[in-house]
């Protein structure tokens, strides 16, 4: 048997999500103009040219849900092949499991005008996460994998004359072959099952060999940073960031290749009997997918204290697939009988309208005076920041065959940063903390899902609608060491 099942997730990462670092994350999530630190490596890599120090970067963030109930399901739940009255209902909980993960960066100026750095997110429970849904079952599809990845990102940047900075990166992915191949025979004794035996079927898998191979993978990234104040007095303050990156995935190719046998012994007159049924499957999981992306902004800073920006985002989300297995093909051999004109159907059919987004995100932080706290211990300045966004949601339409949720997002963002200034081993130093958090309101609606006769799996009980809603939290705190 041939399959070819088509499984990708459409999404990114948490960095793409609620942001890298925590002036970002206080902020909204955005500052294509405005980022000064090494979360430019994700943001805008010719971010990296407006550091001055070598930086380390460490920080840690929780994000929960909070989704409304769905009502009890039609479901075959007592698997008898049919949906009526004596199936139970099938009970779902919407909530995607909490997303904690720690963040790490690390940048430095090389020369007069080159800076390199380097960025990774990683999950506290696991490096990835590869999970598919049954279309049928109401899923918040842009949220049960998108925040449960690592990311990993490079970039360098050049300064140039008149305030222009140039910057080029990667994000790194990787790709997965994997190949299993098998043998399944069961046999069963009709004599020991007429005779009461408990044991009349005897079962036995052959894994022959299993070949996984794990091959790196990058996307490249581009940033430019341009401060229009080098041009004219007119401009002081004024900065204008672009960044974009290309598509790509985490391949994941499974070969099966397997042998199934079935025999029949001891019943009566009939001659002992033998099945052979060739299974061969190939699967192809585009995981981790990153959609074509620009990010274009304005930052301004009408003075030393206030810092502002605007971004639009373009996002290609036409071009994503979602992570539902799909029958394309399929072809089955076996001994004793022709099976060559069986139709084989899908059993997950998925019509979709998926759309390119433009999101915008905004934000602000103010720099209050510093405080001397003594010889000792140095000045500290505190700079309070907050963000505001609009993403909007790429579905646009499906079919009555899937309950896919999702709705347009608002994004609030709260931060306090604190830059601690002291004197150690006889040297200036500079040690940054920020604490944030944001609340990510999902568009409250109804997606239509009538009963009808015949039931229909994944249908409410008691309603003709499945709510859509809720609500993401994210918090955290990071510190930043320059020296």
């Amino acid at each position: 048997m041939s399959l070819f099942l088509l499984l990708s997730t459409a999404l990114a990462s948490p960095a793409d999500f609620y942001g890298f670092g925590g002036k970002t994350i206080g902020q909204g999530g955005g500052g294509v103009a405005a980022v000064n630190d090494s979360s430019a490596c994700f943001l805008n890599p010719a971010g990296l040219s407006q550091m001055d120090q070598p930086e380390l970067l460490y920080g840690a963030s929780i994000i929960r849900f909070n989704m409304p109930d769905l009502p009890d399901l039609h479901w075959d739940t007592n698997r008898d092949g049919t949906i009526n009255s004596s199936d139970p209902a099938l009970k779902v909980d919407p909530t995607p499991d909490p997303a904690d993960g720690a963040a790490i960066a690390f940048s430095t100026p090389v020369l007069d005008r080159f800076h390199v750095g380097a960025a990774l997110f990683l999950p506290f429970s696991h490096l990835t996460r590869f999970q598919t849904f049954d279309p049928a079952i109401p899923t918040y599809f842009m949220l049960e994998n998108r925040l449960h990845r690592y990311a990993l990102a490079m970039a360098g940047s050049v300064e140039l004359p008149h305030g222009l900075s140039f910057g080029l990166g990667a994000r790194f992915l990787v790709r997965s072959p994997l190949a299993i191949h098998f043998t399944l025979s069961a046999g069963v004794s009709a004599e020991d099952a007429a005779a009461g035996e408990d044991e009349y079927v005897d079962v036995e898998v052959d894994v022959h060999a299993i070949d996984l191979r794990l091959k790196a993978d990058a996307v490249p990234t581009f940033g430019l940073l341009w401060d229009l104040g080098e041009t004219s007095p007119v401009l002081e303050g004024l900065r204008f960031g672009i960044s974009g990156r290309g598509e790509a995935s985490m391949d994941i190719d499974v070969v099966m290749d397997g042998q199934i046998n079935a025999s029949l012994e001891d019943a009566g007159t009939l001659e002992d009997t033998a099945l052979a049924l060739i299974y061969y499957s190939k699967v192809q999981i585009l995981d981790h997918f990153l959609p074509r992306e620009l990010q274009v902004g304005l930052a301004y800073s009408p003075n030393s204290r206030l810092d502002t920006y605007l971004d639009a985002r373009f996002t290609q989300y036409s071009r994503m697939e979602i992570n539902v297995a799909q029958t394309s093909d399929a072809v089955l051999e076996a001994t004793l009988a022709d099976l060559s004109a069986s139709g084989i159907g899908d059993g997950n059919p998925l019509d979709l309208g998926l759309e390119d987004t433009l999101s915008f995100r905004t934000g602000l932080s103010l720099r209050f005076p510093e405080w001397e706290l003594g010889r000792k211990l140095g000045k500290i300045q505190l700079t309070p920041r907050g963000g505001f966004g609009f993403v909007p949601s790429p579905l646009e339409s499906q079919s009555t065959d899937s309950a896919l949720l999702d709705s347009d997002r608002l994004v609030f963002a709260l931060g306090l940063g604190a830059v601690h200034q002291f004197e150690a081993l006889g040297q200036s130093r500079r040690l940054e903390w920020d604490v944030y958090g944001q609340m990510h309101q999902l568009a409250s609606g109804q997606l239509a899902r009538p009963s009808s006769d015949p039931l229909v799996a994944g249908t409410p009980i008691d309603s003709d609608s499945v709510p859509i809603g809720g609500r993401v939290f994210i918090a955290g705190a990071q510190t930043r060491f320059q020296y």
